[in-house]
């Protein structure tokens, strides 16, 4: 009796991890956890997510990869890009530095195999999705209202994000995912609060961003596609109403300007004050940082090891970062990518996007401008929650595996490779 008992409680157990639900759960956890006051800076909200996302890739998405019979060229890829982000911490001036990126790198390459859907499968993913963006933007705006105090000093309206750019970030790029791969009329409701809360960021780099998933709802709402027209326009009309919301209703958020948002759009362009020239000296040394090893690139994680060796020009930004506690990241995620991994690296992400565009040309092109926008102009991907909304919409957009390379054994084998490096890093 207790062996047909333990039996059924392991099928069970089984069955639940190989769930869409549990890797939905596991999304949304990882978008909105956090630490309660007690960690400095900005440590409280990133640790947290990094620990989770390598708790989920290992627990959650490995599992549903166990089963897998057959890998594809995209599967390829990735394993690729995988193997060079282990690889380069070999000629990595600091690989101890480099590992906890490598391990972060490892669980978002995981997270894009296990996020591909499979015959048969319910969408389940999308609901979860839908709930983590509604709840992100929902805690900007109680932030805004002065209701609750989340953000780390000097970063409202962040929400549980912890910091207003970042929250920008993720929630441009969730509802962009949601709108591309997955239209929902139920959606609007999550347009509206996103469109509010991005707004009150004041991000530029989020309000760029969003350019290319309006333009393209603008097309479809006269050119006929499988997103129907009606949609689009409730869509449109629902993000107008909430910039309008964000201009007009009061909030607690103490702006130095006198008209804020103005100010952010005039500045838009601005590279020779501020945040602006502080992406511009990042970009001079980022650059100078690649000619020195423009192949394989310095290692993955180097950035900030190297950055302030080459650092010429003072750079206020970053020692403004210093200052409050947060870790050294680059301002331009591409350009840390530049550095770390080179030309071979740019190469294998490339090969990624061809195989992606091979496969939905207009959803690729729009989700490749929205996370291009982002890693240019800001940190971008480079955090857990981006990274992972990220992962989730290249594994969606990938589509159902074909017929490739079939050998179970082999398989199983590279799932146990993959978990024992998200153990170690973990």
């Amino acid at each position: 009796m207790w062996r047909n008992f333990l039996h059924q409680l392991f099928a069970r157990v089984r069955g639940l991890q190989l769930s869409a639900h549990v890797l939905g759960a596991g999304v949304c956890a990882v978008v909105l956890v956090f630490w309660p006051d007690g960690a400095e800076g900005l440590t409280r909200f990133w640790l947290p997510r990094d620990l989770l996302l390598t708790g989920v890739a290992c627990f959650v998405c490995l599992p549903r990869l166990w089963r897998t019979a057959s890998l594809d060229r995209v599967d390829a890829t990735v394993l690729c890009a995988l193997l060079l982000t282990e690889g380069s911490l070999v000629w990595a001036a600091s690989p101890w530095v480099g590992a906890r990126f490598a391990v972060g790198c490892v669980a978002l390459g995981v997270l894009v195999m296990a996020a591909r859907p499979r015959a048969g499968e319910q969408q389940h993913l999308w609901s979860w999705l839908e709930a983590a963006v509604a709840l992100l933007a929902f805690s900007s705006l109680v932030e805004a209202a002065g209701w609750m105090a989340w953000s780390a000093p000097g970063f409202r309206p962040g929400g549980v994000m912890g910091q207003r750019n970042h929250l920008a970030h993720a929630l441009v790029l969730g509802v962009t995912t949601l709108l591309v791969l997955r239209p929902r009329p139920r959606q609007t409701l999550v347009v509206f609060l996103v469109a509010w809360a991005v707004t009150l960021t004041r991000s530029r780099a989020a309000w760029v961003a969003s350019v290319p998933v309006l333009g393209w709802l603008t097309w479809r709402t006269f050119v006929p596609g499988a997103f129907p027209k009606v949609l689009a326009r409730g869509v449109l009309l629902a993000a107008a109403v909430g910039v309008g919301l964000a201009l007009v209703v009061p909030n607690t958020l103490q702006w130095q300007q006198a008209h804020p948002y103005r100010h952010s759009v005039g500045t838009l362009l601005d590279t020779a004050h501020g945040s602006g020239a502080g992406r511009v000296t990042q970009a001079r040394t980022g650059l100078a940082l690649f000619l020195e090893h423009p192949l394989l690139g310095a290692g993955t994680g180097q950035w900030r090891v190297e950055y302030p060796r080459a650092e010429t020009d003072v750079d206020v930004q970053q020692h403004m970062l210093a200052q409050q506690g947060a870790p050294r990241l680059a301002h331009s995620a591409l350009m840390a990518r530049l550095v770390d991994w080179g030309l071979l690296g740019l190469g294998v992400l490339l090969v990624l996007a061809w195989q992606l565009w091979r496969r939905a040309r207009a959803q690729t092109l729009v989700l490749l401008a929205c996370v291009a926008t982002l890693d240019v102009l800001d940190v971008g991907t480079a955090l857990a929650a981006t990274g992972m909304l990220a992962a989730v919409a290249v594994g969606r957009l990938a589509g159902e595996r074909s017929t490739g390379w079939s050998h179970r054994h082999a398989t199983q084998a590279m799932v146990a490779a993959l978990a024992l490096a998200l153990v170690a890093g973990w």
